[in-house]
């Protein structure tokens, strides 16, 4: 699967959503061109995509190995793993008190899973 299309699918994207994403200044259609190989990225649009995608430019654009975010390929990932990532991703996102919010339900979770074992 082409880097740019595993790593949108991985965050959770539709072609739509990540072109809205970027405020429509990248349109659906390039995305699915280079996706598809019709088209090779740009270094302006892998900054932009990889801002969004949590990777870098250089993995979206086929150099090196390394998202940066992920340490394992993306394509490597089970399901629960690529839902974790997305929701991350997320989180991430999110500002001020949202991104509070949702870093403490991620500890705290976490926190009781560690205590279990």
């Amino acid at each position: 699967m082409n880097r740019i299309k595993a790593a949108r699918k991985a965050a959770g994207y539709t072609l739509k959503g990540l072109s809205d994403e970027t405020a429509c200044t990248i349109k659906p259609s390039r995305i699915a061109n280079w996706e598809s190989g019709t088209r090779a990225i740009n270094v302006e649009c892998a900054k932009v995509l990889g801002k969004i995608l949590g990777v870098t430019p250089g993995y979206l654009m086929g150099i090196g190995e390394s998202t940066s975010s992920v340490d394992a390929s993306l394509d490597a990932m089970t399901q629960a793993q690529r839902e974790m990532y997305v929701l991350m991703l997320r989180i991430s996102r999110l500002n001020g008190a949202d991104a509070k919010a949702g870093l403490a339900i991620l500890k705290a979770y976490l926190k009781s899973r560690l205590e279990q074992e």
